[in-house]
């Protein structure tokens, strides 16, 4: 039997635990396990309090995000931007001068007109996990207030978590962050000698609060702000996050994503990288405002550091620009993207070379491809996807059941997504709020 509720039958409070949880458009939150969405929007779901399954009418709904048993360890080699603002990770297999072909763990395989892809951005996949937890407090050489409930770090006010672990030179750190409370007070130390935040231990720590995210460098002489992230804590849905860094110690840049977008690229000045492997949780929260962090990995990463030139804007906009890894930049055209001896190769007819050049994808950074003629066709989104290894998708009338999400989409054409895939669904009627 069905109890079916709407946006104003809903006075419901609860503490958001480790499941599902769904967030009305009049700001309240409940908890549980999304069953599946029925072809007419309606999510059916279980709250633990009631002995009925619950439809809740999509009117009333702002988002939906899925517990994930761990992030994503799928990491595909390139990512796709799409001409309707969508951005695909995937791994490419070929472009000509009228197709691009790409494969996806979370949705199998596609072939779209080369006319509606704008850019591919070549990120070099992760090597080996590093670490994938938490899972128990005993592995951390200090814990002052921090408790482990269920695989999730909670803490009530002002609080410590330490570990050294074995950093690789490059790496990526990402995590969940939830908080309740007026604002988030919230900073991570990386790359530290030491299990302690006193001044003048060399370092990087991103602080994250009310106001938005700032990283800094501190040395035995100096602190340094790297640079920030203006985005508010209310401007977050549900008051979780998914934060990820990618540290290129061996070039001294760092990269900010949060829920899967690029946030910020902050260059480090200083005559090297900290040298130090251990990673400091430290919360700064008022007493009875929490804080819990969960599904915190860390990888060995191969690639380097996004660089700063490819959010400039391109001048030519008739022509393909490539942007190499050292931040060199070529105009001219591309005619394909193929396999030679396993290594995936781009052509690219610079207009100032004799002959037409052939970069290895592990030494490219981003190919932004010609400006087309806007395309006419357009998507009634009914929900707009974060996908939980990064990118984002819009997602027309769409049907999700224990396994699999069903939709619509105007490039990709009918799609069968993995639920595994989704952190976030956003409701479309409020992705512009």
């Amino acid at each position: 039997m069905l109890r079916k509720l709407t946006a104003a039958s809903i006075a419901l409070t609860c503490a958001v635990s480790a499941s599902d949880t769904v967030k009305f458009k009049n700001g309240d939150v409940i908890s549980g396990t999304i069953i599946d969405i029925t072809d007419t929007g309606a999510v059916r779901f279980q709250y633990p309090e009631a002995t009925e399954t619950l439809e809740i009418n999509a009117e009333g709904l702002d988002s939906l995000t899925f517990e994930q048993e761990g992030t994503s360890t799928h990491n595909h080699g390139e990512r796709i931007y799409l001409s309707n603002g969508d951005e695909l990770p995937c791994d490419l297999k070929k472009m000509d001068d009228k197709s691009i072909s790409f494969s996806t763990w979370y949705a199998g395989d596609f072939s779209i007109p080369r006319s509606k892809v704008t850019k591919i951005s070549f990120e070099n996949k992760p090597e080996s996990l590093v670490y994938s937890g938490p899972n128990s407090l005993k592995e951390w050489t200090t814990a002052e207030n921090w408790v482990l409930e269920q695989g999730v770090l909670n803490v009530n006010g002002k609080g410590l978590l330490a570990k050294e672990f074995e950093l690789p030179n490059n790496f990526i750190i990402r995590f969940n962050l939830e908080w309740d409370g007026s604002s988030p007070r919230f900073r991570l130390h990386l790359c530290g000698r030491e299990n302690t935040t006193v001044d003048r231990i060399d370092r990087y720590y991103l602080d994250f609060t009310s106001s938005g995210f700032q990283f800094n460098r501190v040395t035995p002489r100096n602190f340094d702000k790297l640079g920030r992230v203006s985005i508010r804590s209310r401007e977050i849905k549900n008051s979780t996050v998914n934060v990820q860094l990618k540290v290129d110690r061996q070039n001294q840049q760092t990269v900010l994503y949060l829920d899967g977008v690029e946030h910020g690229t902050f260059d480090d000045n200083a005559a090297s990288a900290p040298l130090g492997s251990f990673v400091i949780l430290e919360s700064n929260q008022r007493d009875g405002d929490t804080l819990k962090i969960k599904n915190l990995q860390i990888l060995e990463w191969g690639g380097n550091a996004i660089t700063r030139q490819k959010n400039e804007e391109i001048p030519n906009k008739k022509a393909d620009t490539l942007f190499d890894r050292e931040g060199f930049r070529f105009s001219g055209e591309s005619p394909k993207i193929e396999k030679i001896n396993d290594q995936l190769t781009i052509f690219f007819d610079y207009q100032f070379a004799k002959k037409p050049m052939q970069v290895p994808s592990s030494r490219a950074s981003i190919l932004y491809l010609k400006e087309q003629e806007p395309s006419e066709e357009k998507l009634k989104s009914s929900y707009t996807a974060t996908l939980a290894g990064g990118g984002k998708i819009s997602l027309g009338q769409t049907s999700l059941n224990k396994d699999v999400a069903t939709t619509r989409h105007p490039i990709l054409g009918e799609c069968n997504i993995k639920r595994t895939a989704f952190s976030t669904l956003n409701s479309a009627a409020n992705q512009n709020k």
